[in-house]
């Protein structure tokens, strides 16, 4: 696989956090999605999370380490990542809070390295 350079990779990385954030649809439906549905593009499901997260690790090392949007990211992230509660939520049903917080996570990625 080709190495791609820290410009392209960075506008890579805001091109896919973009999409994520504009080509998913916030609206949490009845029926649980999967990934062989035809009609996926839900921020719902688990694997939209995922995105984000690692899209926003990857743009964090574009980001002033003195922004003072990080503290913010970072609390997201913790969320995501570390928390019982959210795990708790992707075995049963994303609400509505877990998508705002996606949303807001990507916002502020966007905003440090200055695409937001």
């Amino acid at each position: 696989m080709k190495e791609l350079g820290p410009e392209l990779e960075k506008a890579e990385t805001v091109k896919r956090l973009k999409s994520l954030r504009d080509d998913f649809s916030d609206d949490i439906p009845d029926e649980i999605l999967h990934s062989n549905d035809e009609d996926n593009k839900y921020k719902v499901r688990g694997s939209w999370f995922q995105g984000v997260i690692a899209d926003t690790e990857g743009l964090l090392s574009y980001a002033s380490k003195d922004a003072p949007e990080l503290e913010e990211i970072k609390e997201i992230m913790n969320y995501f990542t570390d928390s019982e509660e959210f795990r708790g939520k992707m075995a049963s049903r994303t609400e509505r809070s877990d998508i705002d917080k996606g949303n807001r996570l990507i916002e502020l990625a966007l905003k440090v390295v200055g695409e937001g």
